[in-house]
């Protein structure tokens, strides 16, 4: 049975900088909001940055399809790429 997946990681690692940490909390507010494009948006830069919580969060909204198809799998690799 895979774990449940409740909601996506408020908090952005102090290693990264102030307009990272800016961009990750304006995602987050967005996704609180229902605004999911916005959330996409934010994260997508900082998960390909190698943001570990951008990453598992976009990782979430793929397994749950809020803005984006349902990939069940490509949750899996996001979650992964975040550990």
């Amino acid at each position: 049975e895979s774990p449940a997946i409740t909601g996506p990681m408020l908090a952005l690692s102090a290693a990264k900088g102030s307009d990272s940490k800016r961009e990750f909390k304006a995602g987050f507010k967005a996704y609180r909001d229902g605004d999911f494009d916005i959330a996409l948006e934010k994260w997508t830069p900082l998960a390909d940055e190698c943001a570990a919580e951008a990453q598992v969060n976009l990782g979430i909204m793929f397994a749950k399809g809020e803005g984006v198809e349902q990939k069940p799998g490509h949750r899996f690799w996001l979650v992964q790429q975040g550990r």
